[in-house]
């Protein structure tokens, strides 16, 4: 019976030395990959550093930037994209992006909709355009 727990922390053991040089082979690379990343935003502004999620997800960073300008920052808005856009994590960037508007997943209950390639009109919430970038992307205001 005691021989039981002695073999499991050898096993525990290593397991453990295993993890460790796996995760020393990966370093190298891991640091490499991390350098370049950092290299290639360094010369850009502020805003494109903060954008840098979006654009390695391919959002459409125009459309970040034309709804924030354009939303007041009490808004209630939705984000309504195409399975692409939806699959890219987009909704939760809009929300973080667009702080301290308020995210709302249902359209109909928002003032506003960022759309990524969706048609909202198909949800039956009545909109006006407000800026049409193209390729789908739209800041519209919802009718009340």
């Amino acid at each position: 019976m005691t021989r039981a727990p002695q073999l499991l922390s050898h096993a525990a053991m290593l397991l453990a030395v295993v993890a460790l040089v796996d995760a020393a082979k990966q370093l190298p690379d891991s640091l490499r990959t991390t350098r370049a990343r950092v290299e290639a935003n360094d010369g850009l502004p502020l805003v494109q550093r903060e954008l840098a999620p979006a654009r390695e997800h391919g959002m459409n960073q125009q459309l970040l930037l034309r709804a924030a300008a354009i939303l007041p920052r009490d808004a209630v808005f939705s984000f309504v994209g195409d399975r692409r856009a939806r699959a890219s994590g987009a909704p939760f960037f809009y929300a973080y992006w667009l702080l301290p508007r308020r995210h709302s997943a249902d359209p109909a209950a928002s003032d506003w909709i960022v759309s990524s390639g969706a048609d909202p009109s198909l949800r039956g919430v009545k909109v006006d355009v407000v800026a049409d970038l193209g390729g789908g992307g739209r800041v519209l205001r919802v009718r009340r």
